[in-house]
Parts: C-alpha cells; structure tokens; sequence
C-alpha cells in the first residue's frame, strides 16, 4: 500500500467514524482501490485516484450495502469523508448504452482532485 492509500485511508475512517459511528475495518487492498467495510451497518466503501483523459487526477468514491441502496446521508456521508466539505463531487447518470452495473446497491461520487468543478456554475442565479 502506498503512502497516498494509507492517507486516503485512514482520513475516509475518521471521517466515516463521524458522521456514521466507530467500527470501520480497513480491507486488503482491490488492487486499484482503498476499501473500507462497517460489519454492523453491512456498509462498504470504495475510493481510488488516478489520470483520465481529461488531463485531471480524479477521485472515485463508491458507497453500498449488500440488501439495500445508501440514503441520501449515507452519500452526504461518504462525500464528507473522501472530498471534504470544500471539494465538489459528482453523481453521473449514463445513457443506457453506456451504463455499467457491477454492484446492484451502490452509489458512486467522482470528483477532480484540485476539488474544482468542470461544469458550469448552475447555482449562480440561486437556483440549486
């Protein structure tokens, strides 16, 4: 484990420790993503950084439990705990052409590392 991992981890714990309580374990590395599982909330995190063709490092961010979707705070949650409270994160829907299901109950963040947002500033007339 590199040590970016080991930081991504052990900030994703005491982040995930806050807002939905002690008990996360640190699981063997997937090979190209840091995870994190709660046995008693049967909740697992994912998070993984790295180039895309934009030319920016991006972090992805995946939050699921093996019976049910997360909520809408569970998601707050994980962002929280991998991009901060300054960093923003997004949710993506494909077209169906394009979509991929590997796991049927979770939900995925995906965020620039510079924490900046590539589209544009949708809240600026005070709508979002």
């Amino acid at each position: 484990m590199s040590i970016p991992d080991l930081t991504l981890t052990a900030l994703a714990r005491r982040s995930l420790e806050r807002s939905i309580g002690p008990g996360w374990k640190h699981r063997p590395r997937l090979g190209f993503a840091v995870a994190l599982y709660h046995a008693s909330a049967q909740l697992g995190v994912l998070a993984s950084v790295g180039p895309w063709e934009d030319g920016h490092d991006w972090i992805h961010a995946s939050i699921a439990h093996p019976w049910r979707n997360p909520t809408y705070d569970e998601l707050v949650a994980l962002h929280h705990a991998i991009f901060g409270s300054t960093m923003y994160a997004f949710q993506v829907f494909a077209p169906s052409d394009a979509h991929i299901n590997i796991h049927e109950h979770a939900l995925h963040l995906f965020g620039r590392v510079d924490g900046t947002s590539p589209l544009p500033d949708f809240g600026r007339t005070g709508t979002i």
